[in-house]
This record gives structure tokens, C-alpha cells and sequence, in this order.
């Protein structure tokens, strides 16, 4: 202070003194004196306020938001809100913070709410759909990434981004389907066990495993005549068994199998189709005449 015309200047502006968020008011006290100090005195308090400035940042809790969603469902599996704070002033333009989803391929697939920073969903997400590297394609989940900001209303304004990462979990909502409803193959009445006659083949659209893995399964009319690769599909002859109509009783020239390709969801959730395979026996002169 000037002892001559009273005028207050700052000497520095080091430290937390001037800082709004540390200090909110200093308390001086201004005395005055008459006769070039050496009089009479009186004192006044004097209240100096400090104004804010948007100089602080908003700062998410977290480092990383995550969470986990089923595919097709509607809901993340927990509830996903983002929080972030400002040290400006409470209750002022400088502290009020606005929440928006700025980055993030799928991003308008979720809705943010501009003040609470609740995260939702606006539509179900196909799994099948979800981009992700080549390694990864076998794997039953796959994320989503986003960038969410927190900006505060000051002027200018203060804002500050973190990641959020929504980890899709595949559902089994695909059966297998058949490349073809029906087979047809003609046998030869010979045919020894174990030769493959013909191959049934299924393909599953679900994008991981265990979900899309096929397995096949003959589920009628083999009469232990045929077998079926689990894995690949090939049906052949039973080890040990005969074609030949004339061994059998009634005789049979033709055989009607139901194949079913099963995939590999758990429990209820598995899924699978049928085809029809009609197999035909041919006759083979392999029977010498025989006198009566």
C-alpha cells in the first residue's frame, strides 16, 4: 500500500493466495494516521474478493470406463455413468459440465446424457457385425471403443476426454443350415465298412466359437448299416456291416437318413437343423448261379 495516496497493488501473484478455489476473500485491516504518522489514527477492515476464472480442468473419476453387453440385448449388463468434476466454483457456469460421445466407430448406436453422463443404449448391436482383427475372430467377445468428453460451460471452455470400452459378448442365435435340405448317393451292394459314400455339409453365421462350431449326428434310419464324422460330415459304411439286400430281412434297396448338425451353444441355448439323405443300393452280379 502507498502510505501517501492509499493505493493497494499486488506484489506477487506466487503461491495459492490469488487462487479462487483455495481463497475465497482476504481480510486486511487499512490504518490511517494525520500528522505525517505521527497523530491521530482510525482503522476499516478491507474485504478483497477473488473472482474465479475457468481455469480448472473437469476430471473424470475414472481412468477407463468399462462394461459388458449381450449381444441383441438392450442393456449393458451393469449400468454405465460416467462422472466427472471441476474444481471452478460450484454453482457456477465455470463448474457445470456437459457430457458427449465425440469418437468411436459404432457411437450412434448409444445415447449419453448431456448432464448426468448416463450412458445408454439406442438399439440392440448384432455381434456378427462388430469389426475386429483377423486374431481375434475366433474370440466370443469383442469391443466396442468410445471417447467421451466432459466439458465445463466456461469461457473459454475447459475439457477433458477418457476411454470407454464396451465389451460385447456373442449370443448363440444362429443355427447350423444345411447347404442342401436333401442328399443322394447310389451304393454298391459290395461296399465294404468303413468306405465313405458322401459328405452332408452345414455352415453356422454365429461369429464365435463355441457358437458357430458344427457337429453332425445321424438321428434315424441308419439301422447300424452308416456312420457319420461328427467333425466332417462324411457319412460311411459301419465297420463290420453288409449292403447286400439279400442278407437282409425285409430286404432293403433303399435307406432314408436323417442327419442333424448341431452346434456347440451350452445347455438350451444349442441350436440345429436337419437334412434328409436318400441312399440307394445297386445291385452287383457278385453271386455265382447255385443248382437246386
Amino acid at each position: 500500500m502507498d502510505p501517501n495516496t492509499g493505493v493497494i497493488t499486488i506484489k506477487s501473484t506466487a503461491g495459492h493466495f490469488f487462487d479462487r478455489e483455495k481463497y475465497e476473500r482476504h481480510h486486511l485491516t487499512v490504518e490511517a494516521r494525520d500528522n505525517l504518522g505521527e497523530g491521530n489514527r482510525n482503522t476499516v477492515p478491507l474485504i478483497i474478493s477473488i473472482e474465479d476464472v475457468n481455469d480448472e480442468i473437469p476430471t473424470f473419476l475414472q481412468r477407463k470406463y468399462e462394461t459388458r453387453l449381450i449381444e441383441n440385448r438392450r442393456a449393458f449388463e451393469t449400468p454405465l455413468e460416467l462422472e466427472a468434476r471441476d474444481a471452478d466454483v460450484n454453482g457456477t457456469r465455470n463448474s457445470e459440465i456437459f457430457y458427449e460421445i465425440v469418437e468411436g466407430e459404432f457411437r450412434h448406436n448409444f445415447s449419453l446424457d448431456i448432464k448426468s453422463g448416463v450412458m445408454k443404449l439406442k438399439g440392440s448391436i448384432d455381434f456378427e457385425k462388430l469389426n475386429v482383427p483377423r486374431s481375434q475372430k475366433s474370440s466370443s467377445i469383442r469391443p466396442i471403443y468410445l471417447t467421451v468428453q466432459a466439458s465445463d460451460n466456461g469461457s473459454p471452455s475447459q475439457a477433458s476426454q477418457v476411454p470407454v470400452v464396451i465389451y460385447v459378448q456373442d449370443e448363440n442365435e444362429f443355427a447350423p443350415k444345411f447347404e442342401r435340405y436333401s442328399y443322394e448317393a447310389d451304393l454298391m451292394e459290395n461296399l465294404e465298412g468303413g468306405t465313405s459314400n458322401l459328405t452332408v455339409k452345414a455352415i453356422d453365421f454365429d461369429g464365435s466359437s463355441p457358437n458357430n462350431l458344427i457337429f453332425y449326428r445321424i438321428v434315424d434310419g441308419a439301422l447300424d448299416k452308416f456312420v457319420i464324422g461328427s467333425d466332417s460330415g462324411v457319412i460311411s459304411i459301419a465297420n463290420g456291416a453288409s449292403l447286400d439286400p439279400d442278407l437282409s430281412d425285409p430286404k432293403r434297396l433303399f435307406y432314408l437318413l436323417k442327419v442333424a448338425a448341431l452346434d456347440g451353444g451350452i445347455g438350451d441355448q444349442q441350436l440345429s437343423s436337419t437334412c434328409i439323405v436318400n441312399l440307394t443300393i445297386i445291385d452287383v452280379n457278385n453271386k455265382s448261379p447255385v443248382f437246386i
